[in-house]
């Protein structure tokens, strides 16, 4: 009988030391566990925190360079503004036919090209049109060999009106300024250019109608027709884009302005 309970004893107790040693093997093998999903958990935040950190950094230091970009150029929009209204305006004779200062205008173009990687679409439509207002001072040689002077007023005054504007975007595009009035009447104006100067019969250009404009129009004149008309307006456009892309690669500036253009519009017009 005192042999039967020692084996009752030893199983019993061989079930408990059998089952206590299980439990702490589950319980130490999902200690384990916890520990090394924490310590991968707080390796894969920590690498996180870097990238993340990283990619502040360098949006940091792009929109840093960006506002400086910013700033040198206005700067240099009203260094060329300021002398050229002082060499081309007399006081009993009005505007002469003075171009722009050729020194600061150079100054001005390697300032563009070294900063493309810092200019979107509508910091780049409004510089390429301020590029232009200055370009067409520049007197011309026609077929006679002759050099012949324009009408440097109407330059410099779309110098005048673009240069507010391009100061507009640029406010916007590092925040201080949530208004895209100025991006937009930019590419109106641009659009209503591109459809006027270009001469291509298969798609009825130059404009005609609502949106022709004459060399008596103001900017702002162009800008009002195009919103009145803004529909018929992406409508060309689009057409005047498509029609250059086919034929290739002479028409590629205008094509790329013509694209820019639409994207803003179209964004707007949702």
């Amino acid at each position: 009988m005192q042999e039967i309970y020692i084996v009752i004893i030893s199983s019993i107790c061989g079930s408990f030391f059998g089952g206590l040693v299980s439990l702490i093997m589950r319980s130490w093998l999902s200690e384990k566990i916890k520990q090394s999903i924490q310590y991968e958990y707080s390796q894969r935040m920590e690498l996180l925190k870097e990238k993340f950190s990283s990619n502040q950094l360098r949006v940091s230091l792009f929109f840093e360079h960006q506002r400086d970009v910013f700033t040198k150029i206005i700067t240099q929009l009203f260094k060329i503004k300021e002398k050229w209204g002082k060499a081309a305006f007399e006081p009993d004779v009005g505007f002469l036919d003075v171009p722009v200062p050729y020194e600061e205008y150079e100054e001005f173009i390697s300032l563009i090209n070294e900063s493309q990687l810092f200019l979107d679409s509508a910091c780049s439509i409004s510089i390429d049109l301020a590029v232009e207002s200055m370009q067409e001072s520049f007197p011309f040689v026609d077929g006679d060999g002759t050099k012949i002077s324009r009408c440097c007023s109407n330059a410099y005054g779309k110098l005048e009106f673009l240069i507010p504007r391009i100061a507009n975007i640029f406010r916007s595009k590092i925040g201080v300024d949530d208004s895209d009035k100025s991006i937009k009447e930019i590419c109106l104006y641009s659009s209503m250019r591109l459809l006027n100067e270009y001469h291509f019969k298969e798609i009825d250009l130059p404009m005609s109608g609502d949106l022709k404009i004459t060399r008596k129009d103001t900017e702002l004149e162009f800008i009002q027709r195009a919103k009145e008309n803004e529909k018929l307006l992406i409508s060309k456009l689009t057409q005047f884009r498509d029609y250059l892309l086919k034929e290739g690669g002479c028409y590629h500036k205008a094509a790329l302005t013509a694209t820019r253009c639409l994207e803003i519009l179209n964004q707007s017009a949702q």
